[in-house]
């Protein structure tokens, strides 16, 4: 690598695209390329004669980006197609066979789950009712017994299932024996919540051995600007941040207040904001201390005040919704915030109709549902008790397990491993309604669809859907 250059200026030099130099090098590039790096430059694709006309004789099989014709132990390759064919798609006979990573650490003995154990799921003898309390209080467990659950709903229904577990505990790194594991469970779909760095592993990973790579969440500090392949059921938070903007857009007021901690987040939020609202303008509140002293220059009293307040920290968040409630005897205020609040039992929920709290999130519940009792149910049922840890985006982990059981695998039977091409991209699930984009014809998928839920102060909760 010469002095300047850079992925997408060697990509045009050597006819060949940026994603094409990343997958070549393992994802080692992602970060970028420094003068002196030696890496792989794949060779252009080469444009093939059309393929013949398929025979009795001739087995169509469709991988990630290019279906191979077999005939005679001779490939014959057709351009490379990013779009959903079912005429080349095969008879998909099953069983379905899921890879679940799990970000904990969990028992040996139940690491592959297979019909039988899915009917036993009630069963007082089955390992998951000598879980341990930490395992309690682990979100991602609530998660991963909820998509048990689904997965016995769709055994339930006909599908036959293999569904293997593999930890991945607090390893800072996916490492070689990880992968070698992963790949000999011979995987139709791996499900990962793997949301750090860890990601671009994993992704490489898939994509060499064409396995579709599905998450609950966006990673963070990914970079949603570059070319992804998996598919997130969470929105990136460059989407949040969009919708944010849009909404503020639409108001009449010029003067958007933001109190934070100063932290790298919220400083790379406010930056994207400032981008987003060119036209607007936005102060900053930086409270360390216990009061919000330098807040009130800002305020006036003839309007109504708008506040973002970043953060997702239940002590740092309550004490600046006391003392806005405390400023609330002069001043008018819409705060705008996270639903993660919601879970915080220290701050007062009549706060939030005072405040005439708004928040955008990926997931709206409605718990006086059938469907939905039904679900709290019986996987009380089941397990023993209730599920009820949300992560800061309103993600009900229980239920986001139940609700990807209950999508991909009717999906993954149907289609294999051709799952990311063909992928329903309009769905519905306990969290209400799941409607993906993917940023071109060749990438992977992310939830886009939103919710508005705003706080009245006649202490009414209404929401609307934010496209």
């Amino acid at each position: 690598v010469g002095q300047g250059e850079t992925l997408y200026s060697l990509s045009r030099r050597w006819n060949t695209t940026p994603s094409e130099i990343i997958l070549a090098n393992g994802g080692a590039v992602w970060r970028g390329l420094k003068a002196g790096d030696t890496i792989l430059i794949p060779l252009p694709k080469r444009n093939f004669p059309p393929a013949p006309v398929v025979k009795e004789n001739i087995v169509p099989t469709v991988s990630t980006d290019t279906i191979h014709i077999i005939q005679e132990s001779q490939f014959y390759h057709l351009p490379d197609t990013c779009t959903c064919d079912s005429s080349f798609l095969p008879l998909y006979t099953g069983p379905v066979s899921l890879y679940l990573l799990l970000p904990f650490n969990i028992d040996r003995g139940i690491a592959e789950i297979n019909d039988t154990l899915l009917s036993r799921l009630s069963d007082p003898s089955f390992a998951f009712r000598s879980a341990s309390e930490t395992l309690l209080k682990n979100g991602w467990y609530e998660y991963y017994l909820g998509f048990l659950l689904g997965a016995q709903q769709m055994r339930n229904k006909g599908y036959s299932l293999k569904i293997t577990a593999g930890d991945l505990g607090n390893a800072p790194v996916i490492t070689g024996p990880m992968l070698s594991r992963i790949e000999s469970a011979k995987p139709d779909v791996i499900i990962s919540p793997v949301s750090d760095n860890r990601m671009n592993v994993l992704e490489t990973f898939c994509s060499q051995q064409n396995i579709p790579l599905i998450t609950p969440v966006f990673p963070t500090n990914y970079n949603d600007s570059l070319p992804y392949r998996f598919l997130s059921f969470e929105p990136p938070q460059q989407i949040l941040i969009s919708s944010w903007a849009q909404w503020f857009k639409r108001q009449n007021d010029s003067l958007l207040i933001v109190i934070h901690s100063a932290d790298s987040a919220s400083m790379k939020t406010i930056m994207q904001l400032r981008n987003l609202l060119p036209e607007k303008r936005i102060v900053e509140a930086v409270q360390n201390d216990t009061t919000l002293a330098n807040v009130e220059p800002y305020l006036v009293k003839v309007d109504t005040n708008v506040v973002l307040v970043l953060s997702d920290r239940e002590e740092y968040a309550g004490e600046v919704l006391r003392n806005l409630i405390l400023l609330a005897r002069t001043y008018t205020f819409m705060v705008l915030g996270s639903p993660s609040w919601n879970n915080f039992p220290s701050i007062d929920a009549a706060y939030f109709h005072q405040l005439n709290l708004h928040y955008f999130t990926p997931y709206l519940i409605d718990y006086r549902k059938p469907d939905t009792k039904e679900f709290l149910d019986r996987f009380r049922n089941v397990f023993g008790f209730y599920p009820v840890k949300i992560n800061s985006r309103g993600m009900h982990f229980a239920m986001m397990g139940y609700d990807m059981a209950c999508m991909i695998i009717p999906q993954t039977f149907r289609y294999g491993k051709s799952l990311r091409e063909c992928f329903n991209p309009n769905l519905k699930g306990l969290q209400g309604d799941y409607h993906f984009i993917r940023s071109s014809s060749c990438s992977g998928y992310t939830k886009h669809s939103l919710y508005l839920v705003t706080y009245g102060k006649d202490y009414s909760v209404s929401s609307v859907i934010w496209e």
